[in-house]
């Protein structure tokens, strides 16, 4: 009777699928914004992934004529935007521990599951970006 129970208590149990498309798109996703390079007017361009690296987040000094972290989360907001829109997203940068850069569309407690997929950035620095399925 233990055994019987269980065993329905597991199938009845909403299965939660991570499937490996929603892995690889992570994975596209933040290769897309890390090696996006935006237009700089007349300086040489960066990668978003060396605008990154160069970015005091705590002065906010300017690079491409804009404030770091607000060149760097436009630019990621651009790329999210044009994603499919069945999914939630959460793009965070933190730095040493600190979080010093969030932008989140629709992962919140409705999110079934997070596929996430971090990056390491030389001087400790971590982007993540979580593709949260929705409920």
């Amino acid at each position: 009777i233990v055994i019987l129970m269980f065993y329905i208590a597991v199938k009845l149990r909403p299965e939660v699928k991570t499937s490996l498309k929603e892995s690889v798109q992570s994975s596209y996703m933040l290769n897309a914004i890390l090696l996006y390079m935006p237009d700089c007017g007349g300086e040489q361009a960066k990668l978003i992934k060396e605008i990154i690296q160069r970015c005091d987040f705590d002065a906010n000094n300017n690079i491409c004529g804009k404030p770091c972290k607000k060149l760097i989360e436009d630019n990621a907001k651009n790329i999210i935007n044009l994603a499919n829109n069945k999914y939630g997203y959460n793009f965070e940068i933190t730095k040493r521990d600190k979080k010093v850069l969030s932008y989140n569309t629709r992962c919140d407690a409705k999110t079934i599951t997070k596929i996430s997929n971090n990056q390491p950035i030389s001087g400790g620095v971590i982007v993540n970006l979580d593709i949260c399925i929705l409920r």
